[in-house]
């Protein structure tokens, strides 16, 4: 399955469009729909290439907001990119907010770990 998903307007963040193959609880905008423990590796395709600038995590367990790893794939590029800058902001006790400021377009994004097992939701915040 193909699904794509824009983030709503009324979020707040910049619009990003993104395309995962087999994960419909990511794409459903329910906070509430989340990974069944199943895989611990999302790749999402960005729509339109852009520049990353932080990235908002939203699980079903308030333990798994350390336990995840945030890569990127720049345009043009063959591999994924750790994130240079990771800050964490904890929005609440099941939401965090990371950062990563690329340098570049990406037109990929992968989170892994144990934290991606109690995924529910991933919005991205394009570049200036």
């Amino acid at each position: 399955m193909n699904s794509i998903y824009e983030l709503p307007a009324h979020q707040g963040l910049d619009s990003v469009s993104y395309q995962a193959n087999d994960v419909p609880w990511l794409l459903d905008q329910d906070d509430r729909t989340c990974n069944d423990g199943s895989t611990s590796t999302i790749h999402v395709t960005l729509d339109t290439a852009i520049p990353i600038t932080w990235v908002r995590v939203v699980f079903n367990d308030a333990d798994s907001i350390d336990k995840i790893g945030l890569f990127y794939k720049p345009q043009n590029s063959m591999s994924m990119t750790s994130c240079p800058d990771k800050r964490k902001a904890q929005v609440d006790d099941k939401t965090v907010d990371i950062s990563c400021q690329t340098s570049v377009v990406a037109e990929e994004l992968a989170l892994d770990g144990d934290g991606v097992r109690h995924l529910c939701s991933l919005y991205i915040s394009g570049g200036v």
